[in-house]
């Protein structure tokens, strides 16, 4: 039987109060755009659950950015509890450790369809461990000290701690939550898997999906964004970049954050291969436009005001909204299983792998064997450092560690290494461009005047590259 959605939005002119002025003697309301809210089965609002999302956007900051952001996810997390609740008919301070033990296990012992376990056994620590916070707000809110804690409660949790580089972070845990899975570190995708997905979006039916999807994948492989920063890129950042003097133009990436409770826009900009902007362009120019021009005019004969009017590169081809980052996930997974690709190939993978590939020059231009050696560069090289952090989207150096592990390297002559790197990653997107292009002529999809232009445009970008 199909599960009841427990998790909804509000309406985008919804207003929640906020605070009690005693002076005027009212509430004082604010419109929340994007909160999400968490229900019963049954439909009916879970007051506390709404209490402690409510918290954690007011005091904690939690983005609801466009998709609900962080507040979303801790919604999503929530859900499990309140259906394993209402499946008992309990209250959630009527949760024993008896209870959270069957709770967790039934979490564990979730499957697929095909047989497989629905979630790994770090998920089911998250979701315990996000669970025992939410419990312990509901225990305040209720004034019951004897609901959880660490001694003589009828649900017991500990409060632990551990150290992330300088920062102490703690957190609760609970006797029947499991160990975490050995964490994987995900490889960098292949140029064969990139090939063959390249392969199967051309051999799509629609014309219009077709261009869209090879400019998405030609995105993620050339800028090495998170799906938040590709989902957000805009058509006059595109344009921006392609009319640049430069011979390796500069892209700007908008990443969002949440300070307070306004969604502020954070950006970086990221060097990235003329050849990659101008697919980009071809596509937001030809078949963006259309798309977008079509479904207005449609509006405007139903008597429909709500034109689309956003600056957003991808968008869906039946609706014209932009795609959400959630979607594109759904894409890759889907094309990683139509190929046979397991796992690594999804859009996080292509960060991974553009992360990899610039360590992997510096390794080659300096023939390095010692990675705590690039570390001591930069501790000591801080314009680099702040460089490549920009270009990674990293806020330190220790998010950078996975990738170090696969490819590390000495730091020094800071402006040349930096340029060098820029044009082979500029090359190696070329090499991606040539690959497409036999496909193209492979399966027909490329006419012999289009191909001299696209081989003008490329033999140019490549000269260019040379001097640079």
């Amino acid at each position: 039987m199909k599960k009841h959605k427990l998790v909804e939005k509000l309406n985008d002119d919804a207003e929640i109060p906020f605070s009690y002025d005693e002076f005027d003697v009212e509430y004082r309301y604010k419109n929340v755009m994007n909160m999400p809210t968490l229900n019963w089965p049954n439909s009916v609002p879970c007051v506390e659950a709404n209490l402690y999302l409510l918290s954690g956007i007011m005091n904690k900051s939690w983005s609801i950015k466009r998709d609900g952001g962080t507040a979303k996810a801790n919604a999503s997390i929530l859900s499990h509890i309140i259906r394993f609740c209402f499946d008992n008919s309990i209250h959630f301070c009527e949760l024993t450790d008896s209870y959270f033990e069957l709770f967790v296990k039934r979490l564990m012992m979730e499957k697929k369809k095909d047989g497989t376990k629905y979630r790994s056994n770090t998920r089911v620590v998250e979701i315990g461990r996000h669970t025992l916070r939410f419990l312990i707000f509901v225990g305040k809110k209720h004034y019951d000290k004897y609901f959880i804690g660490e001694k003589a409660c009828r649900l017991t949790c500990f409060e632990l701690e551990y150290k992330e580089g300088n920062v102490s972070r703690k957190y609760f845990n609970h006797l029947s939550l499991p160990s975490k899975d050995v964490y994987v570190r995900r490889l960098p995708v292949a140029l064969a898997d990139v090939a063959k997905l390249y392969k199967l979006v051309d051999e799509g039916s629609s014309k219009s999906l077709i261009a869209r999807d090879s400019c998405l994948i030609k995105a993620f492989d050339a800028t090495g964004g998170r799906r938040s920063e590709v989902a957000n890129l805009r058509v006059p950042d595109v344009e921006k970049a392609l009319s640049s003097d430069e011979e390796i133009p500069m892209l700007r990436l908008i990443t969002l954050k949440q300070k307070g409770h306004e969604d502020l826009e954070v950006d970086r900009e990221i060097p990235i291969y003329r050849g990659t902007l101008r697919a980009i362009n071809k596509y937001i120019k030809r078949t963006r436009s259309r798309i977008i021009k079509k479904i207005n005019k449609g509006r405007i004969a139903k008597g429909n005001k709500n034109i689309i009017d956003h600056d957003f590169v991808f968008i869906s081809e039946t609706t014209g909204n932009p795609l959400s980052a959630d979607s594109i996930t759904t894409m890759f997974n889907n094309w990683a299983k139509a190929i046979g690709v397991k796992g690594d190939l999804i859009a996080h993978a292509f960060r991974h792998s553009y992360i990899t590939n610039i360590l992997a020059m510096l390794i080659k231009d300096f023939e390095l064997k010692e990675k705590n050696e690039l570390k001591a560069k930069f501790a000591t090289d801080k314009v680099f450092k702040l460089k490549l952090l920009s270009w990674t989207g990293h806020k330190s150096l220790k998010s950078l560690n996975n990738y170090i592990h696969l490819a590390f390297g000495d730091l020094s002559g800071i402006n040349a290494t930096m340029d060098k790197v820029m044009v082979l990653s500029s090359v190696n997107s070329a090499q991606k461009e040539i690959i497409e292009l036999r496909q193209k002529i492979a399966n027909g999809k490329i006419n012999a005047s289009e191909l001299i232009d696209e081989m003008d445009y490329l033999l140019g970008d490549l000269e260019g590259l040379l001097q640079a």
